[in-house]
């Protein structure tokens, strides 16, 4: 929207998110994660995603739920309580409302087909923004939250002490 329509936007906060996709994109694609300007996710997350984005017809749906719920684990960083209760009755209601896991992976098409997308928009906005970038996101470690507010003329970083990537509950209030 501040890119394609700025004269909608007057000012942003972006939370948990980058202006570079390729790292992640190269994890699913399982392609090398070298020579790139941005960190890569954490092992753990890089071990995550493989699993997650690959297609296992042969697990259970108990199986592919509790692999979706591994990876929010490791979203939500080490340092904050993960709140499991929370999470599964969010992927039992994702679950209810979709016909197929695969929607699941819906992301992961969004993703990887706006890799460059993405990578033309930098520099490109013009709206005051506040960058929120936790301390411990496993994704998107600190140099995307830094790069992001960089490239951003009026961006400003705010970085969250101990927040992984999720929205955890208890950073509600400094956010």
């Amino acid at each position: 929207m501040a890119v394609h329509f700025p004269e909608k936007v007057h000012s942003l906060s972006l939370i948990a998110t980058t202006c570079d996709f390729r790292n992640i994109a190269n994890a699913i694609l399982e392609e090398p994660l070298t020579n790139l300007p941005r960190p890569s996710p954490s092992k753990e997350c890089l071990q995550w995603i493989s699993l997650f984005s690959q297609h296992h017809p042969h697990l259970t749906w108990i199986q592919k739920i509790r692999t979706q719920l591994d990876g929010w684990k490791i979203l939500n960083g080490p340092e904050v309580p993960f709140d499991s209760k929370y999470y599964s009755k969010m992927m039992l209601k994702t679950i209810w409302r979709q016909r197929s896991y695969n929607a699941l992976l819906n992301h992961v098409s969004a993703l990887l087909s706006s890799v460059d997308l993405l990578l033309h928009t930098q520099g490109k906005i013009q709206v005051p923004t506040l960058v929120f970038q936790g301390e411990k996101d496993p994704i998107f470690p600190l140099g995307h939250g830094e790069f992001l507010s960089q490239t951003i003329p009026l961006g400003e970083l705010c970085l969250i002490d101990k927040m992984g990537h999720n929205l955890n509950a208890c950073f509600y209030e400094p956010i």
